[in-house]
């Protein structure tokens, strides 16, 4: 529909209608330039990246509130646009995300339980994007290095599994 078919009905005025299709269009346009800063999302086309873009619901999580717990069901994927989170599995700290990392793919792609608990270590805004969409995208090249990023998560590696070869620096001032 047109501005002024819709201004026309008396619920907006034109002008206004007009800051608000403005104010979205730059928020579609800096989500997207963000989306092309994350490695992930580097090799989608423009309308691909456009279709992540306005898929992505801003979710903000107070510092000491779980973003989602081992074990359940998962249905959405997430991108830290601000803040700090903690990966913990089975009590023990894994590792902490920050801006620009991304988690839950995990579940989505394996069609599993959540494998670890995500808490927000400090206030944080997340991007979450819906199973639909993450399937719908996540294709080719991108799904194919998900799917390695998980295998070497899962990865197990002990000082015992290395094989001392020699040295290669001693370090110095």
């Amino acid at each position: 529909k047109s501005i002024d078919g819709i201004a026309k009905l008396g619920v907006w005025r034109t002008a206004d209608l007009r800051d608000i299709l403005l104010h979205d269009s730059m928020e579609m346009e800096d989500k997207m330039r963000v989306l092309q800063g994350i490695f992930l999302f580097r090799t989608l086309a423009r309308p691909q990246l456009k279709r992540v873009a306005s898929a992505m619901v801003v979710e903000h999580v107070h510092a000491g509130t779980p973003v989602f717990t081992q074990g359940v069901i998962g249905s959405d994927f997430y991108i830290i646009r601000r803040g700090l989170v903690s990966v913990t599995l089975d009590g023990r700290s894994i590792r902490t995300l920050g801006l620009g990392d991304y988690f839950g793919e995990r579940a989505l792609l394996s069609r599993e339980p959540r494998s670890a608990t995500i808490t927000a270590v400090e206030d944080s805004e997340l991007w979450k994007m819906g199973n639909e969409t993450f399937v719908e995208i996540m294709q080719g090249p991108i799904l194919q290095y998900l799917t390695n990023r998980i295998a070497l998560q899962d990865t197990k590696i002990s000082m015992e599994d290395l094989l001392f070869m020699r040295v290669i620096g001693r370090g110095g001032w």
